[in-house]
């Protein structure tokens, strides 16, 4: 038997070969026998085949059954493993069910934890996460998340790690309150990220901290060279101009860059490029192209990967909002619309 994947990782959901009436027979022997796990391992198929005919509250149901069978034989590790298939089932029946779906995958992470089962409290958390963040309830994004960082660093560091704490840091800074903590995540995410080698994600770690240090009226840090050396040598050479305060010798290797990363489909050294580009074209007090520069990245990414790569650009265009002043902003965005305008015609 092998996974069936749905696209929301149902790791205890697996494509079978038996018939409904074959697995229906084996319930029923099982049953007769006193046999729950044999049951339980019946119904989770059957759930399966319900998938696979996308009948996904019929499958859930299974799996609910499936659930309650390996709680009544004591085995928790199994119920963990049941729960998350219910919930992922019902997560792909829509929007109407999401609270349930929710309901199960706590369950689901509750029992595997206690297991020892952390692939599928993983699992679990993570779409836990993902269920939250598609009706914006950053809260419990962000704590959910937070139990999910817990499980990884007992893992050890890595760059699904490192990816989380950005996310988390996206959501708390989306909260009333959770600015704060949202550069200690950006902060830990960048030094693992260089800690690994993996420098694009340490890039993209410390520019969002250097905006968000910036949107809280912070002192700003330069931007570290370091992050830069492992994504091109035009995103390091550009940089190293703006640590040296010369902003004039940025704008080339900053634009080589980004039309590298667009071409190579690279998110992250894409949005590095565009922010030192546009910080650069700010030292140079060329504003209308430090617009043109971060609305083309906000587009691009949010086409591209959705609205939460696009994030960081619209943080920056906030944070230069509040440094320029709205009667600036205004007049730099009449400025940008007419130059829109006058290619358009």
């Amino acid at each position: 038997m092998t996974e069936l994947g749905l696209g929301l990782g149902t790791g205890s959901i697996v494509v079978v070969s038996d018939t409904h009436a074959g697995l229906d027979e084996r319930i029923r022997t099982a049953r007769a026998s006193g046999d729950r796990l044999g049951e339980a391992a019946a119904r989770s198929e059957k759930a399966s085949l319900h998938a696979q005919a996308e009948a996904w509250t019929d499958g859930a149901q299974e799996m609910h059954w499936a659930a309650r069978l390996a709680a009544d034989a004591g085995h928790t590790g199994f119920r963990g493993q049941y729960l998350y298939g219910k919930g992922a089932l019902l997560a792909q029946a829509g929007p109407s069910l999401r609270g349930q779906a929710l309901a199960a995958l706590r369950q689901a992470s509750a029992a595997a934890r206690v297991a020892g089962n952390r692939g599928v409290a993983q699992q679990s958390l993570r779409l836990q996460v993902k269920l939250y963040a598609q009706v914006d309830r950053w809260d419990k994004a962000a704590e959910t998340a937070a139990e999910l960082v817990e499980l990884l660093e007992r893992l050890g560091p890595g760059p699904e790690l490192a990816d989380l704490l950005r996310t988390r840091a996206g959501f708390l800074r989306r909260g009333p309150h959770g600015e704060r903590e949202s550069l200690r995540c950006l902060e830990r995410s960048a030094k693992l990220g260089l800690t690994l080698g993996h420098r694009g994600r340490a890039l993209q770690a410390r520019l969002e901290h250097h905006l968000l240090s910036a949107k809280l009226g912070e002192d700003v840090p330069p931007i570290n060279t370091r992050f830069g050396e492992g994504d091109g040598q035009g995103l390091f050479q550009a940089c190293g101009s703006l640590e040296l305060d010369e902003p004039e010798d940025a704008l080339e290797p900053a634009e080589k860059a980004r039309v590298a990363a667009l071409k190579d489909g690279n998110a992250a050294r894409y949005l590095g490029s565009c922010l030192i580009l546009a910080e650069a074209l700010e030292r140079l007090g060329r504003r209308r192209d430090v617009l043109e520069t971060l609305l083309t990245c906000r587009a691009t990414l949010q086409e591209q990967r959705g609205h939460e790569a696009a994030f960081a650009a619209r943080d920056a265009l906030d944070v230069l909002k509040r440094r320029w002043g709205e009667e600036a902003m205004r007049s730099a965005l009449t400025e940008y619309r007419a130059s829109v305008a006058e290619i358009s015609g």
